[in-house]
């Protein structure tokens, strides 16, 4: 079946006409000499077309899975040829860099995959994400010219902040395969970058010696992944969805490539506009959830903190599914919402919830069972000493997968101001929880901190979904 419609052009966005008698929600970019012209869109045309919800969710899980146990393997190898303080030292890095770097990402990810009316162009993200970027390194220099750190510790830090800036360009990628529904894509993406995040960090750390080979190795092994995989991927499936049109090869131009960033000033205006809010929610979120790192860092030594990176990065594992699950299903929730049908959009969330509350109540139980010799084996026999903590921040990552999945469905429903202040009562809470109970209780302090913080914000993101999902019954009681 073949969807006739006309194209209609407007200053950098692009608006479809379609036949009462149409039902399809594919959109199609042109540029302005194309806008009036009719077309035809051949859904069965498309060799790239979307998977289905059940592929995408095999998909991501498969992907997030092998990239986790990478994240996981890059600190196991560093713990085992290194030592607990030089994750230590890996761990405050990150803990540095990362929220400049999500600050100025203006959560474009999510812009992409909830943008159902497809109002701006991947090379409009591009530019937009490739400018940010610039910026984001900009800030972290002047942080570390102002931090007053050892040489060593500067370079470590700008070696990090390179390799999360190149995953942050690598981010626009993942989103363009999320929008399109093609995790299969996303999924390989991630395999690719496993593989290289495994091998290149240990070869650095191997011939250095030293925790900056292991962050060198990051950084390289982060731009192949762009080169290798993403930048060639994303061409053909631009390519197939632009070919997908009917109309005369001179008007589409399939042939050009598409992946040239487009720097329009409008769009930057209004990606920039848009994405603020979320741009300061993300940075409150990763400070939340880096505030603990900071304390340890201040009034422990290097090996605590090690320790504490360590475990948390086993319970942040817990998040797999769920993330896994949001990622694939946030597209279908953004148009579920945003054509009203509430009920579908909170029976899937129920699902979701269910799904991944089981898989961190299993999680926590295996800690509980054995967590002593899990840490030995994946880590040393040090890391055991602290399992305690382990089972607070495992608690944690519990609730960090019901927190994954409300979240998700408050960004489809394009909340996204209210979530910023959910994130910064989440961040007082760990804050002042930290301040108190880290010169206290040490590494548990910080980890009950954690959990409390996390707590709190499920509370406030289920209260905003079940307010929509209550107005809607009482309008639908009143008609």
């Amino acid at each position: 079946m073949q969807h006739q419609f006309v194209l209609v052009y407007r200053p950098h966005r692009f608006q479809k006409i379609l036949p009462d008698n149409c039902n399809t929600d594919r959109e199609v970019l042109v540029e302005p000499e194309q806008a009036g012209s009719r077309y035809c869109i051949s859904p069965a045309k498309n060799a790239l077309a979307a998977k289905s919800l059940k592929e995408n969710v095999s998909w991501t899980f498969a992907g997030n899975v092998v990239f986790a146990v990478a994240r996981w393997a890059t600190l196991a190898i560093i713990a085992k040829l290194g030592d607990s303080a030089m994750v230590g030292q890996y761990g405050f890095a990150g803990a540095i860099c990362m929220p400049v770097v999500v600050f100025f990402q203006f959560g474009l990810r999510i812009l992409q995959t909830t943008d159902a009316k497809r109002q701006f162009q991947f090379q409009h993200y591009l530019a937009f994400r490739l400018v940010t970027t610039g910026a984001s390194l900009l800030v972290i220099g002047t942080l570390i010219w102002l931090g007053g750190y050892a040489w060593d510790s500067c370079l470590l830090i700008a070696l990090i902040a390179l390799a999360y800036s190149m995953e942050s360009i690598g981010e626009t990628f993942l989103g363009l395969y999320q929008q399109s529904e093609r995790m299969d894509f996303a999924a390989k993406s991630k395999g690719v970058h496993a593989v290289l995040l495994i091998v290149l960090p240990a070869v650095g750390l191997y011939a250095t010696q030293s925790v900056l080979g292991a962050a060198l190795g990051l950084a390289v092994a982060v731009a192949l992944k762009v080169v290798l995989y993403d930048l060639p991927t994303a061409s053909k499936l631009l390519r197939s969805e632009l070919c997908a049109l009917q109309s005369p090869a001179s008007t589409l131009q399939c042939g050009r490539h598409p992946l040239l960033p487009r720097f329009h000033l409008h769009s930057f205006r209004s990606l920039l506009w848009l994405g603020l809010p979320l741009a300061a929610v993300m940075m409150v979120l990763s400070l939340s959830q880096h505030v603990p790192r900071y304390f340890i860092e201040h009034r422990l030594q290097d090996r605590d903190l090690g320790h504490f990176v360590a475990m948390a990065s086993l319970a942040i594992a817990q998040t797999i599914v769920a993330n896994a699950i949001g990622a694939a299903a946030t597209p279908r929730m953004a148009r579920l919402y945003a054509n009203g049908n509430l009920r579908g959009f909170g029976k899937l969330i129920a699902k979701m919830l269910g799904l991944v509350g089981a898989i961190g109540i299993g999680g926590l139980l295996v800690a509980w069972v054995a967590g002593r010799e899990l840490l030995t084996i994946l880590f040393t026999e040090e890391y055991a000493k602290d399992l305690d903590v382990f089972l607070v921040l495992m608690a944690t990552g519990a609730v960090m997968c019901l927190g994954t999945i409300l979240g998700n469905g408050v960004s489809s429903m394009r909340r996204f101001r209210i979530q910023l202040a959910i994130n910064c009562v989440k961040l007082g809470v760990v804050t002042t929880g930290c301040y108190y109970a880290v010169g206290l209780y040490g590494l548990l302090g910080a980890a009950w901190a954690l959990l409390a913080a996390e707590v709190i914000s499920i509370i406030c993101y289920g209260a905003i979904i079940l307010s929509a999902l209550w107005r809607q019954e009482d309008a639908a009681a009143e008609t």
